[in-house]
């Protein structure tokens, strides 16, 4: 089944009217465009509006008017894109990279939603609520309730009475994971757009997410629609496929709504809508026609013996060709192509016949890449291996095992990591890693303290936080071993240096980076 394709513009966000019209705007990050204004599609007629307004998207539709945003401060624009309202700029202290607008259904409060806080804004009387909300994630309840993710052991649904100034907390048993963003709740779930679901009653966690997906309710019960790069599946809470639809494009998905028995999505560059009941929709109880894309290669496990002494004896001396050729060879063996294409790239004058074969072998970079291909976000070549790439923190925390076998000598960027994840990410061997770098402002003090440990063996690491003092400094004692660090500059004083390179005598390089004026990149599923 064929997408009825929309619109041919770039959308990071849309707001839906009950009869399935919709708001679209621009907004921030990989997907951005240079436009600012607000868009309609009229369900009814197919007729499309762009509205010129200085606004650009994440937007929310507040009882008649819309919330925009623009430059750390929020808008409230009308149908026709005149500006009525505009809220004081929100503060540095917690603005860090809006993520979601969602308001309450009777128009009279607007949560901003960003990576680690969240504000509250009264659309009547046009003011801010209170101080910033310590949260990952949050929604409004059909009684006007704010409901929002709190950080802790284990995390709290934290529901808010705004109209009485009172709040109630309430705890799930067990550790519900890392929820974040726009909350959507369907029974006892809450979900999120990543596709990490939560029971309120007993606890239980899942992630039914996949990589550059986003995920929202069904309009069956307790189903919930998975759009990504490989497709869109109607899965249950369970993690059970019921349905498939294929999606002409492998595109990222920012982001989907359901309405009645459409889904509605937007990849950035184009909206799509897809029928959910349509009959020529693959079921579980139906036979599916065999794919005519290339089956994935085998891939190397690395518990087997074999394979464990061979990529033991390359870790060791990367610099060793003989040892990586051994090691393509056995990729050979077990029909991975990724050991062809080590072999031709550790050739140094190919002939015609070798080189029309690894251009073959590099146009195919995804399999090139390995069992690591679904987590990362963007990767380069070296010697025919993974050298140097960049992944979602979440995706790190999926894939860590795969990872970590890239390469010996792996330059690693994490970036869209949230305070709630530091805790897993203290649990992983990152010692492993050659020259990691940690972007943005999760870790403070405290959690590098509980980091740390987990950082011993890096040879390179940079971490970009502002929230890090001195107070810090003592946990640097855990990174004996590495040779270059890099912190945020205002660290790096001279008294501060030297406390640091006592601490750690092998350091050689200790570098500042100015952090203080960086905007950080919105990562849609991402």
């Amino acid at each position: 089944m064929k997408p009825v394709s929309l619109l041919r513009q770039y959308a990071a966000d849309l707001a839906f009217e009950p009869d399935g019209s919709f708001w679209f705007a621009n907004g921030r990050g990989a997907y951005s465009h240079a436009w600012d204004g607000l868009g309609h599609f009229d369900l009814a007629t197919g007729k499309i509006t762009i509205l010129e307004a200085p606004v650009t998207g994440p937007i929310a539709i507040v009882g008649e008017l819309l919330a925009a945003h623009k430059d750390r401060q929020i808008f409230l624009v009308d149908r026709a894109g005149t500006v009525k309202r505009s809220f004081a700029p929100l503060p540095d202290d917690g603005f860090d990279d809006l993520e979601h607008l969602t308001a309450s259904s009777d128009g009279r409060w607007i949560a901003a939603v960003c990576r680690s806080h969240v504000f509250v804004l009264d659309a009547v009387k046009g003011t801010r609520v209170g101080k910033p909300i310590v949260a990952s994630g949050a929604m409004f309840t059909p009684d006007q309730e704010l409901v929002y993710v709190q950080s802790g052991e284990p995390d709290q649904l934290v529901v808010r009475s705004l109209a009485r100034r009172t709040q109630s907390m309430r705890a799930l048993t067990g550790e519900i994971g890392p929820l974040a963003g726009v909350l959507e709740r369907r029974g006892r779930w809450w979900l999120d757009r990543h596709g990490r679901i939560v029971n309120d009653k007993t606890g239980r966690y899942r992630d039914l997410g996949a990589p550059y997906a986003s995920c929202t309710w069904a309009n069956e019960p307790e189903q919930i629609v998975r759009a990504g790069r490989r497709g869109i599946d109607i899965i249950t809470t369970s993690g059970e496929v019921v349905r498939t639809i294929t999606r002409p494009h492998r595109t990222d998905v920012i982001m989907g709504k359901t309405v009645g028995n459409w889904f509605t999505c937007t990849t950035g560059t184009a909206i799509e809508r897809y029928d959910l009941t349509s009959s020529e929709l693959p079921t579980s109880r139906t036979p599916r026609k065999a794919p005519t894309r290339e089956k994935r290669p085998p891939t190397v496990s690395h518990d087997d013996a074999t394979a464990k002494q061979l990529l033991a004896a390359y870790w060791k001396h990367p610099d060793d060709k003989a040892a990586l050729r051994v090691w393509a060879d056995l990729l050979i063996q077990q029909g991975d192509p990724r050991g062809e294409f080590i072999l031709l790239s550790l050739v140094e004058r190919m002939t015609p016949e070798q080189a029309q074969r690894y251009t073959v072998l590099a146009r195919k970079k995804g399999e090139m890449a390995g069992p690591a291909r679904d987590f990362l976000r963007r990767w380069r070549f070296q010697d025919g291996l993974v050298v140097s790439a960049t992944c979602e923190a979440r995706q790190l925390l999926l894939g860590f095992e795969n990872i970590r076998w890239l390469n010996p000598i792996l330059s690693l960027t994490v970036n869209a990591l949230k305070r709630s994840m530091v805790t897993d990410l203290a649990n992983l061997d990152l010692g492993a890693i050659h020259s990691l770098r940690l972007e943005g402002d999760a870790i403070d003090d405290a959690r590098f303290e509980l980091v740390a440990p987990a950082l011993a063996g890096v040879q390179e690491l940079f971490l970009e936080s502002r929230h890090l003092t001195v107070a810090s400094v003592p946990a640097l004692a855990a990174l004996d071993g590495i040779v270059d660090l890099t912190l945020a500059d205002e660290l790096v004083t001279r008294s501060v240096r030297a406390k640091i390179t006592a601490l750690i005598p092998s350091l050689v390089g200790l570098n500042g980076k100015d952090v203080r004026k960086r905007k950080q990149p919105r990562i849609w599923n991402v």
